[in-house]
């Protein structure tokens, strides 16, 4: 992991907590596997971590998840984006930020189990970078 990725998703992250004008209940980990198809609702999110923070927090899971598999995650980045930022009310500069923040916490803790091939996640944050 390149460290001077860290501490720039380090000092944005400080940034964008101390510049939030909403707070809200968030779901703190939600993905994909954290979706499902339900009956009383077409969806239902599972395993709520419960946290409250700016909504843009829970951004980054949708830009590189799922992890494995055929989905070309970067060829739908920006169009991602345009609807998280349209959907929460936030400009695009910010959705872009809480991307890269998130995308290289999840590229950290990937690291955390010792070395692993480079992920969606990274990429996804190497995508983001030249935008903030």
């Amino acid at each position: 992991m390149p460290r001077d990725l860290v501490e720039q998703a380090r000092e944005l992250y400080v940034a964008l907590c101390s510049s939030a004008d909403n707070h809200v209940l968030l779901h703190g980990d939600l993905h994909h596997e954290n979706v499902l198809r339900a009956e009383r609702e077409p969806w239902l999110a599972i395993d709520p971590h419960g946290v409250a923070g700016d909504p843009g927090a829970e951004i980054g899971p949708i830009l590189y998840n799922p992890l494995t598999g055929p989905e070309p995650t970067l060829s739908l980045l920006d169009r991602r984006l345009e609807q998280l930022a349209d959907g929460l009310g936030m400009p695009l500069d910010r959705a872009v930020a809480w991307g890269f923040v998130q995308a290289v916490l999840s590229e950290v803790w990937d690291q955390d189990h010792g070395p692993v091939p480079t992920g969606r996640a990274l990429d996804v944050a190497l995508a983001l970078r030249p935008r903030l």
